[in-house]
């Protein structure tokens, strides 16, 4: 993958979003990572329970162009740009490897609540999607949004 293909595709693709990335992180097994690039240069990050694609915590991470977004990308996944995955095309979802349970939804509510999910480097501002989520942390976080050094 490229750069040009990327802003193709979201510009031009059906829901403006390109998805680049999904998996399960050992530290939160039994919920998806989903990481997609949108309009606006906003990376997208999405941890929803195993076979859901929604009512999960939700990131809108801006930055300052396409250039800092793929730049924080790549250093966030530790994956150069030409290694990413178009799973708009392959729709790749991964295999449940073993139960989770209860523990690993006590450790992302507990990140997600002390602002422990790791997240890309260098953004312009980090909103939270309305809702469930938002609503945990509304009186303690606020939104991360700053000016770029």
């Amino acid at each position: 993958m490229n750069k040009a293909e990327i802003m193709q595709y979201v510009q031009f693709g059906g829901n403006g979003r390109l998805i680049i990335d999904r998996r399960i992180l050992p530290e939160y097994c039994g919920y998806v990572r989903e990481i997609a690039i949108a309009e606006g240069n906003v990376a997208v990050i999405e941890f929803n329970s195993y076979g859901y694609d929604e009512g999960g915590i939700t990131y809108f991470i801006e930055f300052a162009g396409m250039d800092e977004l793929i730049s924080g990308m790549q250093e966030y996944l530790r994956l150069d740009i030409s290694l990413w995955e178009n799973i708009n095309k392959t729709g790749y979802y991964p295999d449940k490897t073993k139960e989770c349970g209860f523990p690993a939804r006590e450790r992302l509510i507990g990140d997600f609540v002390g602002g422990l999910i790791a997240l890309p480097k260098n953004s312009t501002c980090v909103r939270i999607a309305d809702g469930y989520w938002k609503d945990m942390i509304e009186t303690k976080n606020k939104e991360r949004c700053h000016e770029k050094n």
